[in-house]
């Protein structure tokens, strides 16, 4: 799939754009993958600015949510997170 780069995006898809440029990933890719991919990037930003056991449980958990996509339909997504 293919996101059309002009057309309006919800606000929702807003705020996973922002999430993902703030962890480094293409927003365009994130905003495909849609519910999905939040909670992913939601764990990788608390993970940027937590130290310690603290980081390593958010990386954890953004690697369990990160399984849960499918690489088929996410793959280039899987490979940049």
């Amino acid at each position: 799939m293919t996101t059309d780069r002009k057309r309006a995006y919800s606000f929702k898809e807003g705020l996973t754009m922002l999430a993902a440029k703030d962890v480094g990933v293409d927003p365009y890719l994130a905003v495909e993958a849609g519910e999905d991919v939040r909670s992913i990037l939601a764990a990788l930003r608390r993970a940027k600015t937590a130290k310690g056991a603290e980081k390593a449980k958010h990386i954890a958990t953004a690697q369990a949510e990160l399984r849960k996509l499918n690489p088929k339909e996410h793959g280039k997504l899987v490979n940049a997170l």
